[in-house]
């Protein structure tokens, strides 16, 4: 059972429970010491709760207490007086009115809370286009200028068809992350469908995707893994996850030597295997405090 169900099935049972001792405050009240002034009172807690949680849904809660606060005198074979019914007929629909205030309040806090996270979600996919989008273009730009060096100084054709093909690579690759972006905006509106990957060759191409835009750069990979393929479910993001990831090692690394390590090994949780990929290199690094907000959406990335 996930967390989310869990929640759902507790809240259902708290209201359930506060339905219960509702009806036994009703008979005792109104039967056992035939009050019914102050005790229906106590019916706003799992009205509000209910329309609170469940909205409209949530309105069959203050139906029932409304019915039964003006049946239950009936159903016992109390005889009431004219002015007695009507008190608990206004009475029920004092509590009805309240639930159906309390659930329009509800449905407007969540199109609100709606509207403002489409607003982060707009700003969290620009962000992302103008960051992987820089990358990208700034592998094209390196490549288009040595090629052009690489031209004037008479090298072969072996190498230019190099760096043409890294041109297209890349171009390849910012079509690639125009569709991710595509997909990552309808992640919470459908399923994600994850799919066998090696894992070693997606890690290969990243590297393969740094070293082109930092070619002026000394770069030194090691790799600490089984010699066996590595497959893992995932979805094709999972490139963009390791190229975002060396390069800002190499971005924020001020040593002459850019040193990368990449450890993969296996790790348990819960009965389930996962695969641990640890990405360690000699930069600044980040601080202890920092930690805590660096996977936030719109966390301020400055130096």
């Amino acid at each position: 059972m996930t967390f989310k169900k869990y929640v759902e099935k507790l809240k259902f049972v708290i209201i359930i429970g506060l339905l219960i001792f509702s009806s036994i405050l009703n008979y005792f009240f109104q039967i056992i010491l035939n009050i019914n002034v102050v005790f229906s009172h106590f019916f706003y807690i799992p009205i509000v709760l209910a329309c609170l949680w469940w909205k409209k849904k949530g309105l069959f809660v203050p139906i029932f207490m409304a019915v039964s606060l003006i049946l239950f005198p009936f159903l016992f074979g109390m005889n009431m007086e004219y002015l007695e019914n009507l008190e608990n007929l206004l009475r029920g629909l004092i509590l009805i009115i309240i639930g159906i205030i309390v659930s329009i309040l509800s449905e407007q806090i969540s199109k609100t809370k709606e509207h403002t996270k489409a607003y982060n979600d707009i700003m969290f996919y620009r962000d992302l286009l103008n960051h992987d989008m820089n990358n990208i273009l700034q592998n094209i730009l390196s490549s288009t200028e040595l090629y052009s060096i690489y031209k004037k100084n008479g090298k072969n054709d072996n190498e230019l068809d190099e760096l043409i093909k890294i041109i297209r690579d890349q171009s390849f690759r910012g079509i690639r992350l125009t569709s991710n972006v595509q997909k990552l905006a309808k992640l919470e509106e459908s399923k994600i469908y994850l799919k066998k990957i090696n894992t070693k060759k997606v890690l290969k191409d990243a590297i393969i995707s740094t070293k082109t835009g930092f070619q002026e750069r000394e770069i030194i990979f090691s790799i600490d893994a089984p010699d066996k393929t590595i497959w893992v479910k995932a979805d094709d993001l999972l490139l963009e996850v390791f190229v975002n990831l060396l390069i800002n090692a190499v971005m924020y690394n001020d040593n002459p030597c850019v040193e990368i390590k990449v450890r993969i090994s296996n790790i348990q949780i819960k009965e389930t295997n996962y695969l641990k990929i640890e990405i360690k290199d000699n930069g600044i690094g980040i601080s202890d405090e920092r930690k805590e907000t660096i996977f936030e959406r719109r966390f301020n990335k400055d130096k």
